[in-house]
């Protein structure tokens, strides 16, 4: 038998006795409590650096398998942090008033510049370089702590493209964009 035809016939032997062999693995660590114990300690380090190593290179199905863990188990988180937020109250105060205080100026001028984009009445076309993606709001501050929460995209280096008048011109010119490859909205709402 050759390697490849090894290697084949080992695969299919573990798919047609995955549970048996499941069983016995499971039998084996209950019967070997001390040996489970130190083979885990002995790889830890390993462990982890392995299993950064795969988050590194799997971001796209970690954040899928993330998502759909978040979704199966909303009511149960929800109920965690709920929790949590209770009995750490007081930490949390603290630390929003700490981490403003050390910000204050830049949460000034955020401020100030939302509501000048807010007086001028126009619609903005921004860009994240790093998502490679196009989107129009009329509250950019708005729009880039969306991204940030809702999608955990990077919003720091966002570019503004330019302003439109009216809502319809900017979308037009939106979905040109999109067509030659810009990421953004599948969809706009009206």
């Amino acid at each position: 038998m050759t390697k490849e035809e090894t290697r084949e016939y080992n695969r299919a032997y573990r798919i047609a006795n995955k549970d048996r062999i499941a069983a016995q693995k499971k039998q084996w660590a209950l019967d070997n409590p001390d040996k489970v114990k130190a083979c885990i300690e002995r790889n830890k380090d390993n462990a982890l650096a392995q299993k950064r190593e795969w988050n590194r290179n799997n971001k796209e199905l970690k954040a899928a398998i993330d998502k759909k863990y978040r979704e199966a188990n909303k009511e149960k988180l929800s109920a965690k942090k709920k929790l949590y937020r209770e009995a750490n109250k007081d930490i949390i105060s603290a630390k929003k008033k700490a981490e403003y205080q050390a910000n204050r100026e830049k949460y000034i001028l955020k401020s100030q510049k939302r509501q000048e984009s807010l007086k001028d009445g126009k619609i903005t076309m921004y860009y994240l370089p790093e998502h490679h993606y196009v989107g129009v709001t009329n509250s950019i501050d708005l729009r880039m702590k969306g991204h940030r929460s809702s999608h955990n995209r990077y919003t720091d280096d966002v570019e503004i493209i330019c302003k439109f008048d009216t809502r319809e011109e900017a979308i037009h010119y939106e979905r040109i964009l999109h067509s030659i490859g810009y990421r953004g909205a599948d969809f706009v709402k009206d």
